[in-house]
């Protein structure tokens, strides 16, 4: 049974998502595609094999774009230096992060990162002219769980750059609903393993560097995952600024488990239960984890 029904509580209905839209999983590794695959034992549904092998493809061809940046442009990007300390928008899911951190993105001091960058983190700074032309046609207008805008060149949360990049992140659950949710210590970090904690840092530096290349300006970021990361972000780059943003639990708890049934609906390889019991216990498990970092760290 639904504990929550969207429309008693205003959520808009989701969309459909085309078959050949980008998938979070498409700028991976082949490596790190396997990987995650071997981890969840293949539970792939019989009805969504087709995507496996699709996006099988996106990864060898992103793992070749990606070599080819590396041999070419990892020094540059290794020794570009952050203009400024970043700025980091946080907050829960649904409490208004995407619209504060689109607001911040028009003042043309900053820069920020872009949907293709945060799908493709591993080449984008080579493939930009030549594959950034391809996926605009592939995404949709709008965003299927919620209508907002959509776009590759509109600003995007860093976390989905960590799926790319083989980092440790919460969000490769969605990949697989069904199965143990993976990495959820890493919403807080305070009791992460030190190699996962470090993995993290080491991407996350890395990506910022690749989305300041040739276009220095202060990034201003947006993840809720860095809610409960504050400590760590303020370590990691010095002189860092947080604007935190909240609404009322009523709206947002619902709203997080419309958020996750819809991404999971359409980027994973399981069905999502057809009850909301899990993702109910899955949101307030992030919650808890979340904001047992945010107020230990502030």
């Amino acid at each position: 049974m639904a504990l929550f029904r969207n429309d008693d509580q205003g959520q808009p209905k989701a969309s459909s998502y085309p078959f050949y839209a980008p998938r979070f999983w498409a700028g991976m590794g082949v490596r790190d595609y396997l990987g995650m695959m071997m981890r969840n034992r293949f539970r792939v549904h019989p009805i969504r094999w087709p995507m496996v092998f699709l996006v099988g493809g996106c990864t060898v061809c992103s793992s070749g774009l990606a070599l080819t940046q590396r041999l070419f442009m990892d020094r540059k990007i290794e020794n570009t230096e952050l203009a400024e300390p970043p700025i980091f928008v946080v907050g829960h899911w649904r409490s208004g992060t995407t619209l504060l951190h689109e607001m911040l993105s028009l003042d043309e001091e900053f820069a920020f990162p872009t949907t293709f960058q945060c799908f493709v983190p591993n080449h984008h700074v080579f493939s930009r002219p030549f594959i950034q032309p391809l996926i605009r046609l592939l995404v949709p207008s709008q965003r299927p769980m919620d209508a907002m805008p959509a776009g590759v060149n509109l600003p995007q949360e860093d976390e989905f750059a960590m799926i790319g990049m083989g980092a440790p992140t919460p969000y490769l659950h969605l990949a697989f609903c069904r199965e143990e949710a993976p990495y959820l210590e890493m919403l807080n970090l305070d009791h992460a393993a030190p190699e996962d904690v470090m993995a993290l840092q080491d991407a996350i530096t890395w990506f910022y560097k690749s989305v300041s290349c040739g276009d220095n300006k202060r990034l201003v970021l947006k993840s809720p995952t860095h809610t409960g990361r504050i400590g760590h972000l303020a370590k990691w780059f010095p002189g860092a600024r947080f604007v935190h943003i909240t609404r009322h639990p009523y709206k947002v708890f619902p709203s997080t488990v419309h958020l996750w049934k819809s991404l999971a609906k359409f980027q994973g390889y399981q069905l999502v239960p057809r009850d909301d019991e899990h993702f109910i216990q899955y949101v307030h498990d992030c919650y808890q984890r979340m904001y047992a970092g945010y107020f230990s760290q502030i």
